[in-house]
């Protein structure tokens, strides 16, 4: 809504209840590198967290489907995980981190 100069709008409020927002959610887990990419055996994730606590991460294929699982658990700051993917067929995946209900996804590709 666009208002004449001097003119007074009623005004609302919003009130936001509950999970995590953007930038909560962008301080939690930053730095995410997954390498090599393509991967062939054994993808190397990198990422910095700034709280220490569990991660779960999951490899999903192109339709969303659960394909791989792991736990581990985060330090305050460099953390690094190997995921042993040599079960997987040749494709598109994602990868899918979640820090304490903070969600990072990002996608790689498993060699030939």
């Amino acid at each position: 809504i666009i208002l004449p100069m001097g003119a007074q709008s009623q005004g609302f409020t919003i009130n936001v209840m509950g999970g995590a927002n953007s930038i909560h959610e962008a301080e939690v887990l930053s730095e995410v590198a997954i390498a090599p990419n393509p991967v062939n055996d054994v993808l190397t994730l990198s990422l910095n967290s700034t709280r220490s606590g569990p991660l779960l991460v999951d490899v999903l294929d192109v339709t969303g489907k659960l394909i791989h699982q792991q736990r581990a658990s985060l330090i305050t700051g460099a953390n690094t995980l190997r995921l042993d993917l040599s079960h997987l067929e040749a494709g598109s995946y994602l990868v899918r981190l979640n820090a304490d209900g903070t969600i990072r996804t990002e996608r790689f590709v498993r060699g030939y």
